[in-house]
């Protein structure tokens, strides 16, 4: 008697094999079938032997698959040890399986969950692996050995990823069971031809470095496959669930698993209907069926079909299916709400969440899922640490962005620049090199010391004792870290090439010169007393990975002979491809996840953060090395690789699909509409989730407005700053108990509000602005630019970085000092050689400071200074000729007035105190009785002079040196101007460049004694004067002032440095530039003007003229007057 194979049911085989399990535990399941039904042994063994138990559940969601699976897993007997039930299930969701395989069954020693690698790992002898890192080294190396063989991709195999990219491609090929003889076919389509020759060189050079040698990860299944028949291990039961796919490798998997173990059940989705295309690939299904055919195997199929709820059924049949949809009340089941930005998306959800609890719920049962977790990591950290939300951002972080990891990198580059400081700076910055692991976190605050030493003073490559800038105040603290560095420099040194085993010998040395492992372990600790979990368990992960990874390193590149430079590409890349995870450190915690990630079955409230088109579902480029048309033309040619980018964006839509019908009681959707200056649109599903669902018998609205409940007392706080804001924008203020907030919490708040204008007050003016007396005029008119740049530059005396550049102002000084230094030497019957000569000797003594001397180590700053020394010799010949044309003659250069100069200070009442005005004038030119100042500036703007920059406090400058002369030697002023510098390199003597830009008494014999080319020719270039037919000055350009008009522009120069110290006083510090200000401002990143701050730019757009300075000025004086007389 036997049974035929159709008549046997897979109950019936599973009954008959469990009862004879421990009689016949030592023969194979076929044999023990046979004992038991036909001990003669016959002719229908093949047949029997073909007998076995698979099973395949279709099913329309992945989450009904796992119910069904952990149902039959609940049903069997674990109290028999010798039955090994096995649940195979993909990388990503193994986790979530054994907590819920936990969860259903308890603790089992006859269950356990496994993925295919895993499993691969427990049965195949101990073989010498290669990790993907690893795997990713040995191809660097390979890659540069083989380069000259391609043809293709000559110029990308140095580009960063390249190697990643092709390790990746290698392994698919192996996946698909492709070999490098299959993609060097000659019938090849020319369009993939040359792309499928090098991927080939490389694939088969890889194949012979790993041969008898190592066994690549991506082997490691086939191997599987070929150990499956002799393993007693996969005698028992296999349950796969949760794959959105099988690759080829993992087929042949199955399929053994299917011929030599007890039975396989496989629970996969599949979509039979002709809408169900656009979602539902079916892959699985018929790649099990197609083995089983191939083994002429009857399997049982299963046909099941669950959902949650009414609501997860009419995603289930509707979405992506573009069919007319009628629409189902939503209830409080489905919300979406849309958001300006990702904060205001984060915060909106944090509210939610918020509110969701206080109704009972759990923060555990809400699950949030993202394309990009990173993205929205910043935000998360910050408004759920306000409403105090326990989370938890599944993200991985790349061990090559690690301090640990870029200690080693950084100095190895380092090394491979002999010092060049653009490499040395990121070393010496680095926590693990200058921190301190007190409790305060501080650093070695030498390094910045040393930084601004090296950039001031051009240091690079050569770190020998400093000899420049001893009278820095920071040069013993610069030159002490640079001893600590030099001691490390030059103690290790990585040779220009070595072997692999050397390299890696160097790193450990490293390692333990500088006790890395110590210090790293220190700043672990650290990271976990400031309350950084996460980044302190990555912390001390990192130590281990990069272990693994130099041990992997000797192993894979044993007695490879390496440049530096190779070798440091070769760990820079093996380092970027390993990730480190943690774990959640709480149970009840908001968990937010990856798309890619995202696989879990027991969802209350499922929240989709960031449903915007092309991140949800995840549209991929077609970017890879082959691209679908490659893929395309190869499968013409019987060459099947998988998958192709279309299929995969199938794959990510399918597993939003499946996402969409987890949750049991709230799905909650949000998008963004901007990304900073980017505008976003929504995915299309959160449309046609609005055409499923209405609400109250309205089609379903977007909610645009975050819950408004107050939770904690930061979100409070955070409550009263935005509404102060919205009322000064003259919007409403939607929070309900606004008032009540602002009377309990308004002062806190206050210190915290930013609005589009800043008002700032420094408490004790006068001690913090006007404790020293003596001032100059200049940092006078700073005030008037721009109050807050005053406070911070002479307040806060926060100064920029000086830099070894030629910048602007350093171009202006050295002309500055060499017109200074000649005006004082000049002998106007000097030939423009010997005026050359004494120029020179100017220009010399003007760059003889170690700030320049810097720079004579950098040939394009020695280029730029010699072309800076030629405009030099003309600007001094040119004032030679013009100093020979004017009847007036230098009295002084350099003139300065203060309580220890030539000339006493200006005095100024400010009424609770004095101003001590000091300076020095550049130039005073005198002739009888009569006098001019000068002061040098380079730039146009800023040697102009107009009656509006004198209005706006803008150009004091020169009526207090006016002031300053007249006060001492009764001279009248005859006029006062810029000299305009200019450092623009002019090819010829131009006097037209060279002018005096200012104003000059209204008297033409004074005017033609300043310029003797005024009487001779009626015009002056220098002064931009000429004379009318009458012989009187033209009045066009308003250039020329009276006496009494002197005098006004002097008072009210002298009103505005009263009004300045009245100000200042008060502690006036206003956030209020005057327009155009910011434009070159050393401090704009500080006060975030333009950005946060949005009003407050001070300008006068009408003209001043002299007469209206003249009205100002009587107008002050009869208020002044009747203050006096009251």
């Amino acid at each position: 008697m036997y049974y035929n194979t159709k008549d046997i049911k897979c109950q019936l085989l599973s009954d008959i094999c469990e009862k004879t399990e421990k009689q016949h535990k030592n023969c194979t399941p076929t044999q023990q079938f046979f004992q038991v039904c036909c001990p003669s042994w016959g002719k229908y063994v093949t047949i029997f032997s073909r007998c076995k138990m698979i099973t395949i559940y279709k099913s329309n969601s992945m989450k009904d698959a796992a119910a069904y699976i952990t149902k039959v897993l609940k049903s069997v007997d674990q109290s028999n040890l010798d039955v090994v039930r096995t649940v195979i299930v993909p990388d990503r969701a193994s986790m979530e399986a054994e907590r819920a395989l936990l969860k259903a069954v308890g603790g089992s020693f006859n269950i356990r969950v496994r993925t295919f690698r895993r499993l691969a790992n427990e049965i195949l002898p101990k073989f010498d692996y290669l990790s993907k890192q690893s795997g990713i080294m040995a191809l660097t190396g390979i890659i540069q050995d083989v380069k000259t063989q391609l043809t293709c991709y000559t110029k990308g195999v140095n580009t960063p990823g390249f190697v990643a990219d092709m390790y990746d491609t290698i392994s698919t090929m192996k996946y698909c069971r492709i070999s490098p003889d299959d993609l060097l076919k000659e019938n090849l389509p020319k369009g993939v031809r040359g792309k499928a020759h090098d991927i080939a060189v490389i694939y088969k050079a890889y194949m012979d470095y790993t041969k008898d040698a190592f066994v690549d990860s991506a082997d490691k299944l086939d191997l599987f496959c070929s150990e499956i028949p002799r393993s007693k291990a996969c005698d028992g039961y296999f349950y796969l669930y949760d794959f959105d796919n099988l690759s080829v490798q993992e087929l042949a998997v199955v399929e053994q698993l299917m011929l030599c173990s007890r039975g396989v059940t496989v629970a996969c989705c599949v979509g039979e209907k002709p809408a169900d295309g656009y979602l539902y690939l079916n892959d699985i299904y018929q790649g099990v069926l197609a083995v089983c055919k191939k083994n002429n195997i009857v399997p049982t199929v299963v046909e099941g079909m669950s959902y949650v709820n009414k609501y997860t059924r009419q995603i289930g049949e509707n979405l992506f299916r573009y069919l007319q949809v009628s629409p189902v009340e939503a209830d409080d089941f489905v919300e979406i709400f849309r958001g300006e930005t990702r904060v205001q998306e984060v915060y909106a959800l944090a509210c939610r969440i918020q509110r969701y609890v206080r109704r009972g719920g759990r923060f555990k049962d809400v699950y949030v899922v993202t394309s990009d977790v990173n993205k929205y990591y910043n935000a998360v950290a910050t408004v759920f640490d306000e409403l105090q939300i326990p989370y938890f951002c599944d993200r991985q972080f790349v061990l090559g962005n690690h301090p640990y990891a870029t200690f080693i990198t950084d100095y190895i580059a380092l090394c491979k620049s002999n010092g060049r400081l653009d490499f040395v700076l990121p070393f010496v910055k680095n926590h693990l090199f200058c921190g301190s692991f007190d409790v305060n976190g501080n650093v070695d605050e030498n390094v910045f010391h040393f930084e601004n030493y090296c950039l001031k003073y051009n240091v690079s490559y050569n770190y020998n004792p400093f000899t420049l800038g001893k009278t820095e105040t920071y040069f013993a603290n610069a030159e002490a870290f640079r001893q600590k560095f030099f001691q490390l420099f030059q103690k290790v040194k990585f040779p220009s090439s070595a072997t692999a085993e050397q390299f890696v010998a160097t790193v450990r040395t490293l390692v333990e010169t500088t006790q890395l492992n110590e210090r790293n372990v220190a700043f672990a600790q650290q990271q976990q007393a400031f309350g950084l979990s996460f980044e302190s368990k990555v912390t001390l992960q990192a130590q281990e990975k990069f272990e693994e990874v130099l041990s992997q390193a000797e192993r894979v590149l044993h007695g490879r002979y390496l440049q530096l430079e190779d070798f440091l590409r070769i760990l820079t890349a093996a380092l970027a491809s390993v990730k480190i995870s943690v774990l959640p450190v709480t149970n009840d915690c908001v968990v937010f996840a990856n798309m890619a990630k995202a696989r879990k079955h027991d969802i209350v409230f499922l929240a989709l953060l960031g449903a915007n088109y092309g991140a949800m579902p995840i549209v991929k480029s077609d970017c890879k090395l082959l691209s679908d048309r490659n893929i395309q033309d190869l499968a013409a040619s019987g060459i099947f690789v998988e998958p192709q980018i279309f299929v995969e964006n199938k794959r990510e839509r399918f597993s939003l699909f499946q996402l969409l019908l987890e949750p049991s009681k709230h799905l909650y959707v949000s998008y963004a509409e901007a990304d900073g200056a980017n505008a976003l649109t929504p995915s299309p599903f959160v449309g046609e989730l609005q055409n499923m669902f209405t609400q109250k018998g309205q089609p379903l609205c977007l909610v645009q407005q975050a819950d408004e409940e107050v939770y904690t007392t930061k979100q409070a706080i955070s409550k009263i700053v935005s509404g102060k804001r919205r009322l000064q924008d003259n919007q409403q203020v939607k929070t309900p108990s606004f008032s009540v907030l602002q009377k309990h919490l308004g002062a806190q708040a206050e210190k915290f509000a930013f609005f589009k204008t800043c008002h700032v007050r420094v408490e004790n003016g006068k001690q913090f602005y006007l404790d020293n007396s003596e001032t100059s005029v200049s940092k006078l008119t700073d005030f008037y630019k721009c109050p807050y740049r005053f406070y911070l530059e002479y307040g806060l005396r926060v100064k920029p970085r000086s830099v070894a550049e030629l910048q602007a102002s350093d171009l202006g000084n050295i002309l500055h000092e060499v017109l200074e230094n000649y005006v004082r030497k000049a002998n106007l019957d000097e030939s423009d050689a010997q005026t050359n000569d004494v120029a020179s000797k100017c220009f010399a003594d003007a760059i003889s400071d170690d700030y320049y001397k810097a720079m004579k180590t950098n040939a394009q700053l020695v280029g730029m200074l010699e072309q800076l020394k030629a405009e030099a010799l003309r600007m001094c010949r040119v004032v030679k000729k013009q100093l020979k044309e004017s009847c007036f003659s230098n009295m002084a250069t350099e003139l300065a007035f203060g309580t220890k100069e030539d000339l006493p200070p200006v005095e100024v009442d400010y009424g609770d105190g004095k101003f001590l005005l000091i300076g020095k004038i550049d130039r005073v030119d005198v002739d009888d009785g009569k006098f001019i100042v000068i002061d040098y500036k380079s730039g146009a703007t800023a040697a102009s002079y107009t009656e509006k920059d004198l209005y706006l406090g803008h150009k004091l400058q020169l009526l207090v040196y006016v002031k300053a002369v007249q006060t001492v030697y009764g001279y009248q002023p005859a006029g006062f101007y810029y000299f305009n510098m200019h450092n623009n390199f002019t090819e010829a003597d131009n006097s037209k460049v060279y002018v005096y830009n200012g104003r000059t008494l209204d008297d033409a014999d004074v005017a033609c004694r300043l310029d003797v080319n005024l009487s001779q020719s009626q015009k002056s270039e220098k002064l931009g004067l000429s004379l009318n037919a009458d012989g009187s000055l033209s009045r066009r350009g308003n250039k020329l002032l009276s006496a009494n008009q002197f005098e006004n522009q002097v008072r009210y120069a002298i009103e505005m440095i009263e009004q300045a110290g009245k100000l200042m006083l008060q502690g006036f510090a206003d956030v209020s530039p005057y327009k155009h200000c910011c434009d070159y401002c050393d401090y704009k990143d500080v006060c975030d003007f333009g950005d946060v701050l949005t009003e407050g730019e001070r300008e006068v757009e009408v003209s001043v003229s002299a007469e209206d300075i003249d009205d100002t000025v009587e107008k002050c004086q009869k208020i002044s007057q009747q203050r006096n007389k009251t």
